[in-house]
């Protein structure tokens, strides 16, 4: 993808994220048709969000005990 490309998605995410989750699909169905590229860009952005959940929202020494017995869940 070119830099305008990437700066598109980045774009475009931001604005997906402030939406409800019911939203989205259809935002984007209408701002990336018929880009299947843009689209896929977008929605791997957003599904990595998603994934990421709130992984950082937790100090790791609050998370320690948890991830040294087996027990934290990334995913």
């Amino acid at each position: 993808m070119t830099p305008a490309q990437d700066e598109q998605v980045e774009r475009l995410f931001h604005v997906a994220i402030a939406l409800p989750a019911a939203e989205r699909a259809a935002f984007l169905a209408q701002v990336c048709a018929p880009d299947e590229e843009l689209l896929g860009a977008v929605e791997r952005l957003l599904g990595g969000h998603e994934r990421a959940g709130d992984f950082l929202d937790v100090p790791v020494w609050q998370a320690a005990p948890a991830l040294i017995a087996g027990r934290a869940r990334f995913a």
